[in-house]
């Protein structure tokens, strides 16, 4: 596969190179062809001109154009410029003509030229005759030959332009590949090895820097995940084994006739069974919440209304651990669309999770208002917070910050990430500010004025 793709790069380059080549070199040489053709075309005028004044002076000084002196200098500038000259007088008989055989009876172009000017010949406002000149559009002599110098110039040009490029292409090709294939390696190492090395992004090119930094964040993420799950599974078999392990001694005792099944010793072992029905219904709630086919029965909410029946739901066990709730309500009586089911357990999740980490005579208020964009519920308690650095893996499936704590109280890490999928599904976000040994407080945003339709 990287040779395939050594080869199409490698090709990819070379034909971009020489492309762009050609098409410069031919544009460079048509370009200086029809400027030395421009300039050719005013040297011959100009050379037309200088012919006609002396011929009109030779005329004046003999009164004839048939002399010695005149024929020569005739002949001497058509071969000097390549041109076909033929002199008519003012009854258009031929005079002179730079053709020896000078019989020419018709005022044809002659074989070899290709176009043909005709130039009066005007003296003292009277015309004395006509000058008949051919010449040939196509460069000849040393003309032809600048342009075929030009011409093999070029040619070399390319050529050794084309060798450069191909040198230059391989060079490039192999020095690419070889930062591809080192990044493929180690591609390959992550998912063969458990230990996964980082890449130094310095070693790569500025363009292959950033590619280099996706890698390391994908392996940082990677062994974070990697983490996350033998954490949970670890606690997962702790938290089955415990209830479990209960099960089945309760029930050996009864089947070997240890224990009498009365009603005390069967509410126990009932108690354990539904322990194993919670963990089991969590992460269901947590597949069904990550799902994208969830579906939300919308209703129009009023936030006071479900902060008061949240505020009743939980008054008891904040009671029974004397810790203080309190709610505060908006005034305006905001309204949001939501499932309300859903919305009960994201803001109950928090307040488990707030009652979890908050001491004896703490407090944890609930207050709701709103913004032009948003109804919020925030949540505050006095508990033991957190670091900082733990708040980005706060709603990680299966994070659990306080290991000990979390293991006592048979959490399994998935309820806030519950909460955030819910809160997601309704187009809201939550948002987490904590103290270390001050407390934490959680900001729950649902979108307000959006109807039922919208959502």
């Amino acid at each position: 596969m990287i040779k395939r793709f050594r080869t199409r790069l490698f090709i990819t380059l070379m034909f971009v190179a020489l492309f762009a080549i050609f098409i410069t070199s031919y544009f460079i040489f048509n370009r200086v062809e029809h400027q030395f053709d421009d300039y050719l075309a005013e040297e011959r005028l100009e050379q037309i001109e200088a012919i006609e004044q002396t011929l009109i002076e030779n005329y004046n000084e003999s009164g004839s154009f048939q002399t010695n002196q005149l024929r020569s200098f005739f002949h001497q500038q058509a071969m000097n410029h390549q041109l076909e000259l033929h002199l008519y007088d003012e009854s258009g008989e031929l005079v002179l003509s730079s053709d020896h055989g000078g019989h020419m009876m018709q005022r044809d172009t002659p074989s070899g030229f290709d176009e043909s000017m005709t130039v009066p010949l005007i003296n003292q406002n009277e015309t004395i005759g006509e000058l008949d000149v051919y010449y040939s559009t196509e460069a000849v002599g040393s003309a032809y030959a600048f342009i075929e110098d030009i011409r093999t110039q070029a040619i070399w040009a390319v050529l050794l332009t084309s060798m450069a490029v191909l040198f230059l292409s391989v060079f490039m090709s192999e020095h690419l590949i070889r930062k591809v294939k080192q990044m493929a390696e180690a591609i390959h190492h992550m998912k063969r090895s458990k230990v996964i090395e980082s890449l130094d992004p310095n070693e790569f090119d500025q363009e292959m820097k950033p590619l280099a930094e996706a890698y390391n964040d994908l392996q940082k993420a990677l062994q974070e995940e990697d983490r996350l799950r033998k954490q949970f599974t670890a606690d997962l078999a702790h938290e089955l084994r415990t209830p479990l392990s209960s099960l089945r001694s309760q029930i050996e005792a009864y089947r070997d006739g240890i224990w009498e099944p009365n009603e005390e010793r069967l509410k126990g072992t009932h108690n354990e069974l539904m322990r194993l029905v919670r963990l089991v219904n969590d992460l269901e709630k947590l597949i069904v919440s990550e799902s994208p086919q969830l579906e939300l029965n919308d209703e129009t909410l009023s936030a006071n209304t479900l902060l008061q029946q949240l505020i009743e739901q939980f008054q008891y066990m904040f009671r029974e651990k004397n810790v203080g709730l309190h709610g505060t309500s908006d005034p305006t009586s905001p309204t949001f669309v939501g499932d309300r089911d859903k919305v009960i357990q994201i803001i109950s999740n928090i307040l488990n999770n707030a009652l979890t980490h908050t001491s004896i005579n703490d407090n944890v208020y609930v207050k709701v208002s709103h913004s032009d964009e948003w109804v919020k519920f925030i949540i505050q308690d006095e508990g033991s917070g957190m670091d900082e650095e733990q708040i980005p893996y706060l709603f990680e499936r299966f994070y659990r910050g306080d290991q000990s704590r979390n293991r006592k109280s048979g959490g399994l890490g998935i309820g806030l990430s519950i909460a955030k999928a819910l809160i997601v599904a309704h187009g809201g976000k939550i948002d987490v500010k904590s103290t270390k040994a001050e407390g934490t407080t959680v900001t729950v945003y649902f979108p307000f004025n959006k109807t039922i339709a919208q959502q």
